[in-house]
């Protein structure tokens, strides 16, 4: 009899404590959002965005944060904006104990700077545009030129084609350290060829298309092979690696 009657004691007992309980997490999840909480992985690296720059996406999506229920956002839904800001690559938004919200990024990896009519953009690893920063200037190579920048750096499929063909220009030669350690400048003419400017000497090195790649640099090789000597780089204005089974330089 005493038994039942302290199994029955301790299941009301321990009723009671869950409901408490319960009560509690229940209340201290239903609470005003305490503080925002911005943190951005790689800015040791590069300040493409700042914390006031998500601070602003943010209080634009929930203008009254603070006085906000910590359970009325939807994380989800604000990842989704946070993640459309061209320099950011991922964006986490979770809530933390005492009504915190935290949001996480991680910010776009340039690869290459382009400036055209004024104009100024990143290419990132991935191939996709990316606002240029005046606070942060990555050391990257940069294309000039006549060419132009698309309105909507989002929409990747309506670049102009030699956007993506300075992009697999820029892959090539990170793939080969010397091609990259050569190699800080690329001019588009008029006639929208590509002319590569090296880092080292007065002439330039006209490859007019990313077609065969291989074939041009392996032409380029065989120059420097040959003994292309110091009066030869200083004698000859262009090297032209356009042609088939030729190269042609100009004086």
């Amino acid at each position: 009899m005493k038994r039942r009657y302290y199994l029955i004691l301790f299941y009301w007992l321990f009723m009671i404590a869950y409901t408490v309980l319960t009560l509690i997490i229940t209340k201290d999840k239903d609470i005003p959002v305490s503080e925002l909480v911005v943190n951005i992985h790689d800015k040791e690296d590069a300040s493409f965005v700042s914390e006031k720059d998500i601070e602003r996406i943010v209080l634009k999506e929930i203008p009254r944060l603070k006085k906000t229920s910590i359970l009325e956002i939807n994380s989800m839904e604000l990842e989704n904006v946070i993640r459309k800001h061209p320099s950011l690559t991922t964006a986490d938004v979770y809530k933390t104990e005492g009504g915190f919200l935290r949001v996480d990024v991680e910010q776009k990896e340039p690869v290459l700077r382009l400036i055209a009519n004024g104009r100024n953009a990143y290419i990132d690893i991935h191939g996709t545009l990316m606002y240029f920063s005046n606070a942060y200037t990555a050391h990257v190579p940069v294309a000039i030129g006549h060419f132009n920048l698309p309105k909507d750096f989002t929409d990747t499929a309506n670049y102009p084609k030699i956007i993506h063909d300075l992009y697999y220009l820029t892959e090539y030669l990170n793939d080969d350290s010397f091609l990259k350690s050569q190699f800080e400048q690329f001019y588009i003419d008029k006639k929208k060829e590509i002319i590569l400017i090296p880092r080292v000497g007065n002439h330039r090195i006209r490859i007019a298309t990313v077609d065969d790649l291989d074939y041009k640099f392996k032409k380029l090789f065989a120059l420097y092979d040959q003994e292309f000597n110091e009066y030869g780089w200083k004698k000859y204005k262009e090297i032209n690696l356009k042609y088939k089974g030729q190269v042609v330089c100009v004086l």
